[in-house]
């Protein structure tokens, strides 16, 4: 038997954020694309049906745009337990704003430049609350979600962000905020802010969905109250909205079935994938695809219509091409300078060895920690490390990485790969359940007992020298010793 891994990542998550970048990407470089080649002479099929599609039928970038909402809300569920308010924040503002910065210094430069005052308001990330248009359209959501971490915050502030009864209570009054503002809508024919109300109920009902992961019934059938009255509500809401005084009610139906696609592509995601994806990569740079697309991908399609006028369909696949290896570039290179710089110091590993080793008091005592260790929320990075070969110890782990390294096995592991592995990769502190550290990075280390010392004569002679000379090497090297 071997162990079961559990990757820090969540599998359906990434792969559900690069399927909502492919759709985002590909509906702003469509509609960038018709208004340069516009329809004379384009008789290509994709582009007929394609079209026809966005046009009548679904709107596949708000499709995107909800999805995203979901995996926000669902993430943020259980953050407050982990986090501060103070580190929360903080750990936002890291990882939204430089990347946004960059994005924006990228489009002056590429498309155009924009008045000094603008620049400044758009830095905020909060134009749209003072009337100033955005410097790039596509980043409209940004603000919604900003909305709904300050609601957060101020719920964890109330200290009622772990009351169910009271995220519903929200959940209710943002449903109840976007159909009186359709109505509005309607009625004055002034342009409320639908859209806020929808997608910060669309987050909260990922919230819900993340609290509500339990065997118990009443909860599972209060999720599907709430799906329900969302798409019971969200029909009034859209007709109100966005048809012309309901004689032409083809938009609101389109943006009906637009939500409701994205709640099937959502679940069903989540329902069965359960390994890396061909989208899973796109959706660790998810972040990067969508501010970068605007700008990279927009400068890249008006150059090849302007240079080389390609047929449409060829033009966005070389964009989108030219897009993701930028966004790669940048989630992997660019990103982590202002992301989690504190991780190197907010890892810890953990000697597996006791995996391979048959099951006495010393190994039993491993196990329970590890599984124990595995129900905390952390603001840590367990990483176990054990060997490639010989895993007889069968355990699944919820939050605790399992990285199998190394060619060796054994003590011989223990001294040599399982050191110079961490010595070589991200350092961080090391603990040892089972009497013996290595030599060249000890860490923390529990003692069950000294009998190789005390009653040499009960035990292996090779045994008890070994344990004789790491102990002697160690004891004052130790980060820690634990007894038991």
């Amino acid at each position: 038997m071997t162990i079961q891994p559990t990757k820090k990542r969540i599998e359906w998550i990434d792969s559900l954020k690069g399927v909502a970048a492919i759709l985002v990407i590909v509906s702003h470089f469509w509609e960038t694309s018709k208004k340069l080649y516009g329809f004379a002479g384009n008789e290509n099929i994709l582009f007929l049906i394609l079209n026809d599609i966005t046009i009548n039928y679904i709107d596949i970038g708000k499709i995107a745009v909800t999805i995203f909402f979901m995996i926000s809300g669902y993430l943020t569920a259980n953050t407050f337990r982990k986090k501060t308010k103070k580190q929360f924040i903080i750990d936002r503002c890291k990882r939204m704003y430089p990347l946004y910065w960059f994005s924006i210094l990228l489009s002056l430069i590429l498309i155009g430049s924009e008045p000094i005052s603008k620049i400044i308001i758009n830095a905020t990330m909060f134009q749209q609350f003072v009337g100033v248009e955005n410097i790039i359209g596509a980043f409209w959501t940004l603000q919604i979600d900003w909305i709904f971490y300050i609601i957060c915050l101020i719920l964890v502030s109330l200290k009622i962000f772990e009351n169910k009864k009271f995220i519903n209570l929200s959940y209710y009054g943002l449903l109840a905020l976007s159909l009186c503002m359709a109505i509005l809508r309607f009625y004055t024919e002034k342009n409320f802010p639908v859209a806020i109300g929808i997608l910060l109920s669309v987050t909260f009902l990922g919230l819900m969905l993340k609290r509500n992961e339990t065997d118990d019934k009443d909860q599972k059938y209060n999720l599907r109250i709430n799906i329900m009255l969302f798409f019971i509500v969200l029909f009034p809401t859209v007709m109100f909205s966005y048809t012309n005084k309901f004689v032409d009610m083809q938009v609101g139906f389109r943006y009906y079935i637009t939500y409701l696609l994205a709640f099937i592509i959502f679940f069903i995601g989540k329902k069965i994938v359960t390994r890396k994806t061909i989208f899973s990569n796109l959706g660790k740079y998810s972040y990067s695809l969508y501010l970068l697309h605007p700008t990279i991908g927009f400068f890249v399609i008006n150059k090849l219509y302007d240079y080389f006028y390609c047929n449409i369909i060829i033009n966005m696949i070389i964009a989108f091409i030219i897009t993701v290896i930028c966004s790669m570039i940048s989630g992997k290179y660019i990103e982590p300078i202002w992301v989690n710089k504190k991780k190197a110091n907010k890892i810890i590993y953990i000697n597996g060895r006791f995996l391979t080793q048959k099951i006495t008091g010393v190994q039993r005592y491993a196990i329970e920690v590890l599984k124990q260790l595995d129900k905390l929320n952390l603001d840590y990075h367990l990483v176990l490390l054990a060997p490639k070969r010989g895993i007889i110890q069968n355990m699944k782990l919820k939050n605790i990485e399992l990285r199998q390294i190394g060619n060796f096995t054994g003590h011989i592991w223990e001294q040599i790969s399982l050191p110079i592995y961490i010595i070589t990769h991200q350092r961080g502190k090391l603990l040892n359940f089972c009497n013996v550290a290595p030599i060249l990075y000890p860490g923390y280390v529990t003692i069950h007992d000294i009998a190789f010392k005390t009653h040499p004569e009960h035990l292996n002679k090779n045994f008890s020298i070994i344990y004789r000379i790491i102990t002697r090497l160690n004891i004052n090297r130790y980060k820690h010793i634990f007894t038991v």
